[in-house]
């Protein structure tokens, strides 16, 4: 009992170690997100740039059609880095969702492990009562084995003294009859 007291402990243990340890995933989760806003941040100003280089470009008109290509590029890099971002936002709150889903189940095995540990603490308090109980048992029962040892003896002289009582009595009768 106490053995699986112990492992109840260690186990309760390892699930507060797991749970600080998806809580620290949590943190990093929440870190990602906010390089995530700096980024989209900056592919935003990057897709503005790019609007405002094809509008220089447009005026700069046959000499700048090279550079209205680049800003074309740069613009479509930008909306790509945007959408790439915007997945990997999709799938952090993903992965925070299912995170927390771990956070809760923890949580509930540590409350059913909290449970287990008190029912296993009873039941070492009902076994030590048992077994005081026995220990009471066995001292009774020694007790009336040695009270029945005693009564027999008592009997066995008791009987002594009646034979010899039964003699002293024949040899009284004797004697008053042979007056």
């Amino acid at each position: 009992m106490q053995a699986l007291n112990e492992q109840t402990g260690m186990i309760h243990n390892k699930t507060l170690e797991m749970s600080h340890m998806v809580q620290e995933l949590n943190g990093s989760s929440n870190e990602i997100k906010n390089v995530i806003e700096i980024v989209k941040t900056i592919a935003n100003q990057t897709n503005l740039l790019a609007l405002n280089s094809a509008i220089e470009a447009a005026r700069a008109g046959a000499h700048g059609k090279g550079f209205a290509v680049v800003a074309d590029e740069v613009r479509k890099l930008a909306d790509e880095t945007k959408a790439s971002v915007e997945q990997i936002a999709s799938l952090i709150e993903e992965s925070n969702a299912v995170t927390n889903d771990v956070v809760a189940a923890i949580e509930q095995i540590q409350a059913l492990m909290h449970i287990g540990k008190k029912e296993n603490e009873k039941l070492m308090v009902a076994f030590e009562g048992i077994s005081t109980n026995v220990e009471s048992t066995i001292n009774d029962f020694q007790s009336v084995s040695q009270q029945i040892s005693t009564l027999s003896t008592v009997i066995a002289t008791m009987g002594s003294s009646s034979e010899q009582l039964e003699e002293s009595a024949s040899i009284l009768d004797q004697t008053i009859q042979n007056f």
